[in-house]
């Protein structure tokens, strides 16, 4: 998909949400967790972080559109990186991979009588993402300085998550969910990646 045409995909979208919310039960709430890459062309990078945002707005009893926005962190990994590089001396890594995910959802949730219900959810929209990768050191005596990586763009995203709100009340509750994500670089390059996440929600 042309990086050019996802943020247009995500704008009909938005504009659905905040028309519907202006009618609807409102819910807000914030989320952090750990997420983690996923293949072999990942092995270089840690288990990182996320965090961020996201609203609700009730469309039937059980069911809500939302909107999700995500930082995630993707820490490398140094050790990994310099033993897979042989005969490097004195070597050192210095890099950052991260994203920001802007995820119109759609959320079905079981309509229970007490406090735990499962939802499920999916969702697609842009990821504004970045990496970069340097490593140096010397080889045989010759220095070496290597950059890899990419400059910020916007890429097509798609998500889906399976998970476990408890109700505190009336109007605050509790998620647990993990989330399964795709980001498009390309039709046969994606970064795959998974989340766990808790989240804290506030209806009005």
């Amino acid at each position: 998909m042309e990086k050019r045409n996802a943020p247009k995909l995500v704008i009909p979208l938005v504009i659905l949400f905040l028309g519907v919310s202006l009618y609807a039960e409102v819910k807000i709430g914030v989320h952090g967790g750990a997420n983690q890459l996923f293949g072999p062309q990942f092995n270089a990078y840690n288990l990182g972080f996320s965090m961020g945002g996201n609203v609700f707005a009730g469309i039937s009893e059980n069911s809500y559109l939302g909107l999700r926005i995500t930082y995630n962190n993707f820490p490398p990994d140094d050790d990994e990186i310099l033993e897979s590089l042989v005969g490097l001396q004195n070597g050192d890594v210095d890099g950052f991979a991260w994203s920001i995910d802007i995820v119109p959802v759609l959320r079905f949730s079981t309509g229970w009588d007490f406090p735990i219900n499962i939802f499920t959810e999916a969702g697609a929209g842009v990821s504004v993402i970045n990496s970069e990768l340097t490593i140096t050191g010397t080889i045989n005596g010759v220095p070496v300085n290597t950059t890899t990586g990419f400059d910020t763009q916007i890429n097509f995203i798609s998500n889906a998550s399976l998970g476990v709100t408890i109700g505190l009340g009336n109007a605050f509750s509790i998620d647990a969910f993990p989330t399964f994500n795709a980001i498009f670089l390309d039709w046969d390059d994606l970064w795959v990646y998974g989340t766990f996440n808790l989240g804290f929600s506030y209806a009005f």
